[in-house]
Order: C-alpha cells, then sequence, then structure tokens
C-alpha cells in the first residue's frame, strides 16, 4: 500500500482536518496542541502563519501521532520546503501541473 493510500484510509477514519491559520506562532501550536488532546489525529498548517515551515517541524517533534500537512502551498519551491519541514501532505489553493507530479 503506498503512502498515499494510507493516508487516505486513516483520513477515512477521522473524517476531520484542522485548519490552522493565525497570525501568531504561540496560538497556532496552542490550536495544534488542542486538536491533538481532542483526538484530531490530521493538522493543516498554513504557509500564511509566520514561521509556517519552523511550526511545521515543531508539531511534527511534539506530536508525532498527528498528520501534519501544509497549506496554502502556491508553488514548487513551498511544497518542497514543507515537505523537507515534515509535512506529510500538502493542500494548495490553486491547481498547478507542476505541484501535482
Amino acid at each position: 500500500m503506498s503512502n498515499i493510500q494510507k493516508h487516505f484510509e486513516e483520513f477515512s477514519k477521522s473524517k476531520i482536518s484542522v485548519i490552522v491559520r493565525t497570525n501568531d506562532y504561540d496560538h497556532a501550536l496552542k490550536i495544534i496542541e488542542g486538536s491533538a488532546k481532542g483526538g484530531i489525529k490530521f493538522v493543516e498548517i498554513t504557509l500564511t502563519i509566520p514561521n509556517a515551515l519552523k511550526l511545521i517541524k515543531e508539531a511534527t517533534t511534539k506530536f508525532p501521532d498527528l498528520a501534519i500537512g501544509a497549506g496554502t502551498v502556491m508553488n514548487i519551491a513551498e511544497a518542497k520546503e514543507s515537505l523537507e519541514a515534515g509535512a506529510t501532505y500538502l493542500v494548495s489553493p490553486i491547481c498547478d501541473l507542476e505541484l501535482l507530479r
């Protein structure tokens, strides 16, 4: 089973995801912590949050049971940086064939 298939299988079990969009790093971290405590398994961190890549890295370290995704991914560079920071999935508001590859 591919990673994508595993991801979809896990998401179909939980059926809920949190999208974190705020202009405050500490507030975002508290939202992630509360989500983890509440049993939510999928958390999308939008790249509009200040130091979002650092937050992705910190969240994946502090909450290893969560699937941490990067949101508002607009180009290949952001996609690569997000994956390098530890994001396990990407969400984009645009349809760019390069991002889909």
